[in-house]
């Protein structure tokens, strides 16, 4: 009878402990793979985050900088547009104020125009002078037509009264009497008339400007 030492071992007990080892170096690689796969999935989570972050930032910092352009070409615009109405008012203005002139000597060289106009300035005389001795002096242009209605119209004048046409004087009408004048000259009327005409368009300006925003 043959004596067994401990090294001895059933060779079916090798190969079972062979395929342990098999089967826990499976396991070990399968687990490496998918902390492998893991990793890899969270890297690329992570740089995709990152990108989105980066364009997010971009994005943001494109739509502020076309908000900045947007704001400077804008009050660019703004600027321009107000100063070319400033400058289109400026010319309607003086455009008007030439017209009214004209208008006005149009007006005075014109026979009715010219006799509504001294009719206004003899009536205001007649009212202020009391009755005081009168002069009426009918300017540059002055119609001698327009002067004879003058005349006629002061005969029932209490007190007396000369009427003259002086081409050396202004277009329009003066009247005076003693220590008075009623300047009725279309120059020293014209700064009035102007500026109630310029009053009433830049009225109708707001008004029109006023109904466009509607």
């Amino acid at each position: 009878m043959q004596n067994r030492t401990g090294l001895e071992f059933d060779p079916q007990q090798v190969a079972s402990f062979l395929e342990k080892i098999a089967r826990d170096r499976d396991r070990t690689l399968q687990e490496i793979e998918a902390g492998k796969a893991a990793r890899i999935a969270e890297i690329r989570a992570g740089a995709f985050a990152e990108c989105r972050n980066i364009h997010r930032k971009a994005s943001a910092q494109s739509r502020q900088s076309q908000q900045q352009m947007n704001e400077r070409y804008s009050a660019v615009v703004k600027a321009r547009l107000r100063r070319r109405r400033w400058r289109l008012m400026t010319e309607t203005q003086q455009r008007l104020a030439e017209a009214i002139w004209l208008r006005m000597i149009e007006a005075w060289n014109d026979g009715d125009g010219q006799w509504r106009w001294c009719r206004y300035w003899i009536t205001a005389a007649r009212r202020a002078s009391v009755a005081a001795p009168l002069q009426i002096r009918l300017g540059k242009g002055g119609s001698a037509d327009v002067c004879d209605k003058v005349k006629a119209v002061m005969q029932d004048y209490p007190a007396q009264c000369e009427v003259l046409v002086d081409s050396g004087d202004e277009p329009g009408v003066v009247v005076r009497w003693p220590d008075h004048l009623l300047d009725g000259s279309l120059r020293s009327q014209y700064p009035l008339i102007r500026e109630r005409a310029l009053e009433r368009v830049a009225q109708l300006i707001y008004a029109h400007r006023r109904e466009q925003r509607r």
